[in-house]
């Protein structure tokens, strides 16, 4: 592999899993099992949740597509955020050797891929080998990719209540799917080749600058893009949100959360304490290896992952946390600064927030440019 497969590639094992159940569903259905082939496609669509072991957490189906579309338009985001922020250095993505370089860190995801699909089998080539070799224009999701998504879920949820699995609706699903991880990991390289230039040519204090400058920004642009434009218009609402915001990051990430309450008697005045440790990380993963490839410190340049991961996660806790509780979050390890994980860290105060959230909720639901 060009990347490393525990950070870049667990996409590979959630779709390897759905083709596994989709072909459970089937057998069940013609060995006449009806009731039994309904209910593994419920847990195929709609995630399985039984068994909380995050191994065996299975996001499902109905997930799986809007998030993958949705974290390729955040990384759409966060480069566009970039690049405003960055001065006369906006102009880096237009240097020969930047084209050079996307194009080269590109075929090799493109690659991997390629290897992936004819290792694991879940997905015949055929269907995706039209976007996988006609370059990133022909891969990339078009402006009104909902209007392609909706008819497939229609077709997904008709077919629930027969209990058969149609194999040509899966390879489609999954293709589009693969669409949006392979645009999602683009987005990265053209970040990760940007840092880097900004590193090697303008220098350290540069590259902080144009993170110190546009997190904030970032933060608030990116909660406006899930939870205003893309969830909805993938139809995730309601409980399907919940399901979204605690499970979907299982598509393409390993992680464990604990929450540490304190006493009862002290429950009034001392914080909750969650904390949340992820095991791999694509960003990582895409940084690590451009930097090892044009020789730059991985230390030095993830901060162009890190500081807008956290900053996400920040915002995303200062719109959904109850104004009854104050959260303060810090990420205290990252695998984009060499750490051995991610820790992110949650302390929920037991106090009036309410101006906070507010805050929040006018800068995301109510925003006016």
């Amino acid at each position: 592999m060009n990347y490393r497969e525990k950070h870049s590639h667990k996409w590979a094992k959630i779709l390897k899993e759905a083709f596994r159940r989709a072909q459970l569903v089937n057998r069940l259905h013609d060995e006449g099992k009806t009731d039994d082939a309904k209910k593994e496609f419920e847990y195929l669509y709609g995630g399985d949740f039984r068994d909380q072991t995050p191994e065996k957490i299975f996001p499902g189906l109905k997930l799986m597509a809007p998030y993958w579309k949705a974290v390729e338009g955040e990384m759409e985001c966060r480069l566009k955020t970039m690049l405003e922020f960055s001065g006369n250095m906006k102009s880096i993505p237009d240097e020969p050797q930047y084209k050079s370089d996307l194009r080269k860190f590109y075929q090799m995801f493109i690659d991997d891929v390629k290897e992936i699909l004819n290792r694991d089998k879940m997905l015949d080539f055929k269907y995706a080998q039209k976007y996988l070799e006609g370059g990133f224009d022909v891969l990339h999701l078009p402006d009104n990719w909902d209007v392609a998504l909706r008819p497939m879920k229609e077709r997904w949820e008709a077919d629930l209540l027969t209990g058969k699995v149609n194999m040509e609706l899966l390879a489609d699903w999954f293709v589009f799917c693969l669409r949006g991880i392979v645009a999602y990991d683009y987005n990265l390289i053209k970040q990760a080749l940007f840092v880097s230039t900004i590193l090697k040519n303008h220098g350290e204090e540069a590259l902080h600058k144009v993170f110190d400058d546009s997190k904030e920004e970032f933060g608030w642009r990116v909660s406006r893009l899930f939870y205003v434009d893309m969830l909805p218009r993938a139809g995730i609402e309601g409980a399907d949100l919940m399901r979204m915001g605690r499970y979907s990051m299982f598509c393409d990430q390993d992680l464990v959360s604990e929450t540490i309450m304190p006493p009862e008697e002290e429950a009034m005045s001392k914080p909750q304490i969650k904390f949340t440790k992820f095991f791999n990380c694509q960003e990582y993963s895409i940084f690590a290896t451009i930097a090892e490839h044009i020789k730059v410190p991985l230390k030095k340049i993830g901060i162009g992952v890190c500081i807008y991961c956290e900053e996400h996660a920040r915002k995303t806790t200062k719109l959904f946390v109850p104004p009854v509780m104050k959260p303060v979050l810090k990420m205290e390890k990252a695998l984009g600064l060499e750490d051995d994980i991610c820790l992110c860290k949650t302390m929920l105060y037991p106090e009036d927030d309410m101006e906070r959230f507010m805050d929040a909720q006018d800068k995301v639901f109510y925003y006016q440019p």
